[in-house]
This record gives structure tokens, C-alpha cells and sequence, in this order.
């Protein structure tokens, strides 16, 4: 899950989100030895700051389309975030962690 953010037209944004997250949701994050797809992060206290930086995005005004910020220890499964803003911190900063964002204003719009 490398990829960070994906700016989608307009027209077609509402399926691109439905097929992204009928992806997302088969990938499952944990011991990969028993079949997870993404391993924990680093360490909990990483999975910590990555679970506060996506209750800022949400108190920003962003929206889950995918993810319920639980975890255990350093295991977070995927998030799919919507909503974000250029003013906000997760528009402007790297997550590290297993999120995508879809822009769905368009670059015209900044």
C-alpha cells in the first residue's frame, strides 16, 4: 500500500471508490505466516501516531470509506480516507501506514 493518493475524475469517482474498496477489504493485515496480506507496522508506538494521525484527518472533516481506527498492538488494517483538504495535515503529510486517499474535488478545485 505504497500509494498514497489517487485523484479520480469526477464522473467516474463513485465506482472507482466501490472497486477500491471491494479490493481493500480482501486484504487483511497481521501475521503473514498465516496468510495476511500486510504485516503490523514497525512498533505500537508507530501504530499509535498513525492512528493519531488519521483521528486528525477524520476531526478535519475527512471521512472513513473504509477502516474503523481499531488495532491491535501494531496491526491496522487498511483505511481508505476521503474528504481531505489541502489546509489539513494528512493532505500535506505522509501517512506511513496502510491508507489510500481519493481525491475526488480534482486538482481545478485548489
Amino acid at each position: 500500500m505504497s500509494t498514497e493518493r489517487v485523484i479520480v475524475h469526477r464522473s467516474i469517482a463513485q465506482k472507482f471508490t466501490a472497486l477500491l474498496r471491494s479490493h481493500f477489504e480482501k486484504i487483511r493485515a497481521g501475521d503473514t505466516d498465516k496468510g495476511a496480506k500486510i504485516s503490523s507496522l514497525a512498533s505500537e508506538a508507530f501504530a499509535q501516531g498513525f492512528e493519531a494521525y488519521l483521528k486528525e484527518a477524520q476531526k478535519d472533516g475527512a471521512n472513513f470509506v473504509l477502516g474503523d481506527l481499531k488495532r491491535e498492538g501494531a496491526v491496522i488494517q487498511p483505511h481508505i480516507v476521503t474528504g481531505l483538504k489541502p489546509h489539513m495535515r494528512a493532505w500535506q503529510r505522509e501517512s506511513f501506514g496502510p491508507s489510500m486517499s481519493i481525491d475526488l474535488t480534482g486538482w481545478h478545485d485548489l
